[in-house]
Parts: C-alpha cells; sequence; structure tokens
C-alpha cells in the first residue's frame, strides 16, 4: 500500500505553479536581472504618508530577507533592490522631494514591509507664529491718537 505525502504533493504543485509564473510573465517583457539571468525584476508596491516631520514609505517585498535587500541613496534618489530567490527581484527608484535630510534617512525590514522614514529638514519644517493681544482699542479699528485724544475730552 502507498502512502500519500502531502508536502511532496504539495511541492510538486509549487514547482508546477513557478513554471506557470515563470512562463506567463516571460512574454510581458518585464525587466531581467543585469546580469542576464533569467530571474525577473519586478517594481514593488508601496505606499507614502505625510506629516510635518517627515514622510514614511511602505514597500511591500515579500519573501526578501535583510541580506538580500539594498538600499541606496544617490543623487536626491533612493534606489531599493531586493533580492527573493533565484528567480525573482524587487528593485524600484524614488526621487527624494527637495526638503528630505539625507543624513537622516531611515529603514527597517518587518514582516516582508520596508518601512523607509524620510525626515525633513528643520529648516522647512512648519513653524507656529505667535500671535499678541494687541490693543483693543486698535483691534476695534479706532487708531491709538484716537483713543487718546478721546479720553482727554
Amino acid at each position: 500500500m502507498r502512502f500519500w505525502d502531502v508536502t511532496q504533493e504539495i511541492d510538486r504543485l509549487r514547482g508546477d505553479m513557478d513554471r506557470l509564473f515563470a512562463q506567463a510573465v516571460a512574454g510581458l517583457g518585464l525587466p531581467r536581472a543585469a546580469n542576464g539571468t533569467e530571474r525577473v525584476v519586478l517594481r514593488p508596491a508601496m505606499t507614502a504618508d505625510e506629516d510635518e516631520d517627515a514622510y514614511r514609505l511602505a514597500i511591500d517585498l515579500p519573501g526578501v530577507r535583510p541580506e538580500g535587500l539594498d538600499a541606496e541613496l544617490h543623487d536626491r534618489s533612493l534606489r531599493i533592490r531586493a533580492v527573493r530567490d533565484e528567480r525573482r527581484a524587487y528593485e524600484r527608484l524614488l526621487p527624494l522631494p527637495e526638503d528630505v535630510d539625507a543624513e537622516r534617512v531611515s529603514a527597517d525590514l518587518r514582516d516582508g514591509v520596508l518601512w523607509v522614514t524620510l525626515p525633513k529638514r528643520e529648516e522647512v519644517k512648519p513653524r507656529k507664529v505667535a500671535i499678541g493681544a494687541g490693543d483693543q482699542a486698535a483691534i476695534a479699528g479706532e487708531s491709538r491718537e484716537q483713543v487718546t485724544a478721546g479720553a482727554a475730552t
């Protein structure tokens, strides 16, 4: 009697799916790795958020481990390169806004998502403007001279 090995079936199915995916993607004209291998280079999905202190990016890199990830700042741009496996890689080039402090950019890979923080330079952050109470008569539309002359009569 032959025993059915579910893990062997899953591995076979995964191999079949990988081959189907590779065949489907091959006809799309997607970019290949720079070294000419058959690795498909994909553009990862990304979301961005902004507050008064920084821009925050979440870049989806499923299956990527820290040792397969490279982030580089050059000429006001951020290039993300990641290798998932022998067949798939990710690459994205992001132009940086002028107000980013490139010296303080940081990134953290957690659960297949690269979290990038692009802090804004201090001199471009919004500042509060102090507003004084002023003279109540001046606020009412009368000049200081009119108030003083009215008090003398």
